[in-house]
């Protein structure tokens, strides 16, 4: 069994809600290095407004689907309240 996290849910008198989305994939990295019970969260992060980028994506999750993946989370990079 492996974890494959995409955000931290609390610490010790922190709200990681004010956090970016990538500041999160960044501690959810570190985690991977330090401990092989986790594993990487694959990401693409997509400009909206640049066709290649959308392609690019679409690409992505195609060929993801197609090898047996279930698919991805659309979020934005940062949180929403």
């Amino acid at each position: 069994m492996t974890l494959a996290p995409f955000a931290l849910l609390a610490t010790d008198g922190t709200n990681l809600a004010v956090r970016s989305h990538g500041w999160h994939l960044e501690m959810a990295d570190r985690l991977v290095a330090a401990d092989p019970l986790f594993t990487r969260t694959d990401r693409r992060i997509v400009d909206l407004d640049d066709p290649s980028s959308l392609a690019a994506a679409t690409d992505w999750w195609l060929a993801l689907t197609a090898a047996g993946g279930e698919g991805m989370v659309v979020k934005p990079l940062d949180f929403v309240a």
